[in-house]
């Protein structure tokens, strides 16, 4: 799979569960590392491809106070979800494939989306 990301990887495992990534990068060529993972260190998501518009998600993410540490179209889905919980998924515009996994001793959930 080196073919497919050789700019860079990353994982996330907890019990039972686990992401990987391989990095082609496009937007954000230095910060954008993946998995990313909120400031709680529970919420963990990936994505392949791209978000078209997530300036605009970003901009009005910003202006409800979410804090942006990259330049990412990735965090945008991070932030999103804290927003607007599932209902984010109906706001991404582009091509893309994104996963993210929610895990602490108590409670854990994964979902995806292409």
């Amino acid at each position: 799979m080196i073919h497919r990301g050789p700019d860079g990887d990353g994982s996330y495992l907890a019990p039972g569960i686990g992401l990987g990534h391989r990095r082609l990068a496009i937007i954000d060529l230095y910060t954008g590392h993946q998995p990313m993972q909120d400031a709680q260190k529970r919420l963990q998501v990936l994505n392949n491809g791209e978000i078209y518009n997530y300036r605009e998600l970003r901009q009005t993410l910003e202006a409800k106070g979410h804090p942006f540490l990259t330049q990412s179209d990735t965090e945008a889905i991070l932030q999103g979800y804290h927003a607007w919980g599932d209902a984010m998924l109906s706001r991404l515009t582009g091509m893309f494939a994104t996963a993210s996994i929610s895990w602490s001793p108590a409670t854990s959930w994964c979902w995806s989306a292409a």
